[in-house]
């Protein structure tokens, strides 16, 4: 893939990405007010936040494992099982917990 074409279909998910973003914060500025604004602030941070903790920081240690090991198949095969090992039990914990602590996180994030 060039350059320029990396660059083009870049911009163009981050100009996606603002224009969605507009539109969708306007359409709920106009069905719940400010408060319904502050809100879903409030879910999408905490959306951030769970999936970040989900991934448990591996996936920087994955791009450099495959660069570094990129001719060797069984090595990459090897780190690629291992990474979605990691990243099937952090999802899952994050899961439960999130599941679990339900009605705590619903009303930490209403206030």
């Amino acid at each position: 893939m060039s350059l320029i074409k990396t660059t083009y279909l870049s911009s163009t998910n981050v100009i996606l990405k603002i224009i969605i973003g507009l539109i969708l914060n306007k359409l709920i500025a106009l069905m719940s007010g400010p408060s319904g604004i502050a809100l879903f602030a409030h879910f999408q941070n905490f959306i951030q936040i769970s999936s970040q903790v989900s991934q448990a920081g591996v996936l920087q240690g994955y791009t450099k494992l495959i660069s570094r090991y990129h001719g060797r198949i069984h090595t990459v095969k090897i780190v690629r099982e291992t990474l979605l090992t990691i990243l099937a039990a952090s999802t899952s914990i994050v899961s439960f917990l999130v599941i679990g602590l339900s009605d705590f996180i619903n009303d930490s994030l209403g206030q």
